[in-house]
């Protein structure tokens, strides 16, 4: 009963209505046939949650009436919804659009792809993952997905710390206001272990290793039980069970920036994380890349001083601290001698001591979205 009345609030089924006049007036697709592919959580915040749903509906309704006061500036549009039904289901959907480009688009310079992803970073993380997956099988779906493809990515879940604007209004900024398709960069993660169950996994905001993984795993353990966001509930848990659940040793990181060795670190850490660039947050609008800094280390304390600077965390503030230390780096090696938890974007995944040494590193820029001239 409480889902089928938050379905006529607002469901996914109604954002074609809302943004076809947004997108059909948007210059990024100026006289081009743009074929729109939404794939929507229905079950995430931003549809579940009375109040959000209720703020989501009013603002895509103010944008929408005001941009059909405007020109109709693309040749045609199209739109098909996919709901994802359960993990991986995401990719699966991406396959899809990519056998329709291939079917439709390569070759005609009118034909373009619009990649909406309406839920949690989850949700944006799958898609964008099964993008780099296609991107990497060949040069040619490299270069067509660069210069045929856009993922825009609307903030519909609890955290939206890898989504386009911390909130829907941000996000129709990039529709509205002069903007450019730019690729970018991801963090790619490389198990070098001999038990390592995969190769590597993608992050396209922050991947890390340590509490915040744990706060992350356990927030993610008690989302699939009950509505809500855990996250700030689990900060506080974490600070005194963490310990209880994973072992801290000492973890020896070598750092790179352009192939070359800028810094080593060998003690027991809270957590070591890489963004995809700096000004990056986490964990429901946590700034914890406040400066253009990528990356962040920092060492264990007590747990008296954890519960003392955690708000540190919140605003910013851990920079410039003696327990965190920043650099710019394009790739770490770790080495670690326990299990720990990897966070990639909201996912978490256990690592063993076979699981490493380990690599996070920058790719190329590879992933085309949408970006404010200013």
């Amino acid at each position: 009963m409480y889902s089928i009345y938050m379905a006529q609030i607002l469901d996914s089924s109604m954002l074609k209505y809302y943004l076809e006049p947004i997108i059909s007036s948007c210059n990024l697709w100026k006289d081009k046939n743009l074929f729109v592919f939404m794939i929507a959580n229905p079950v995430s915040g931003g549809f579940t949650r009375k109040k959000i749903a209720k703020k989501n509906k009013s603002i895509l309704e103010s944008a929408s009436n005001v941009a059909k006061e405007t020109s109709v500036v693309v040749k045609s549009v199209e739109f098909t919804l996919f709901e994802t039904e359960y993990a991986g289901h995401g990719d699966e959907f991406v396959n899809t659009i990519f056998d329709f480009y291939k079917d439709n688009c390569v070759g005609n310079t009118e034909n373009k792809i619009l990649i909406i992803t309406a839920g949690g970073d989850g949700t944006s993380h799958e898609v964008q993952s099964a993008l780099i997956k296609l991107i990497n099988e060949s040069e040619e779906n490299k270069k067509n997905i660069a210069k045929d493809f856009c993922v825009f990515r609307l903030p519909f879940g609890t955290g939206n710390d890898g989504s386009d604007g911390r909130n829907l209004e941000e996000s129709l900024l990039r529709l509205n206001f002069p903007a450019h398709i730019e690729l970018q960069k991801a963090v790619k993660v490389s198990c070098q272990g001999i038990n390592s169950k995969k190769d590597s996994w993608f992050a396209f905001n922050i991947a890390s290793i340590g509490i915040d993984a744990f706060i992350t795993h356990m927030t993610n353990k008690m989302k699939s039980k009950l509505p809500g966001d855990f996250y700030k509930l689990w900060v506080d848990l974490a600070c005194v069970f963490y310990t209880w659940f994973y072992k801290k040793v000492p973890a020896f990181m070598e750092l790179f920036k352009e192939n070359n060795s800028i810094a080593t670190y060998d003690n027991k850490i809270e957590f070591a994380l890489l963004g995809s660039s700096g000004h990056r947050t986490y964990g429901s609008n946590h700034l914890i890349l406040p400066t253009d800094e990528n990356c962040c280390i920092t060492e264990s304390v007590s747990l008296i001083k954890k519960l003392i600077i955690k708000h540190h965390f919140n605003d910013g503030t851990h920079y410039g601290k003696p327990y965190s230390v920043f650099y710019d780096a394009d790739k770490i090696k770790i080495a670690y001698d326990e299990k720990i938890l990897l966070q990639l974007d909201g996912e978490s995944h256990l690592l063993t001591k076979d699981s490493f040494p380990i690599v996070m590193e920058l790719t190329e820029p590879l992933i085309p979205v949408i970006v404010l001239d200013d």
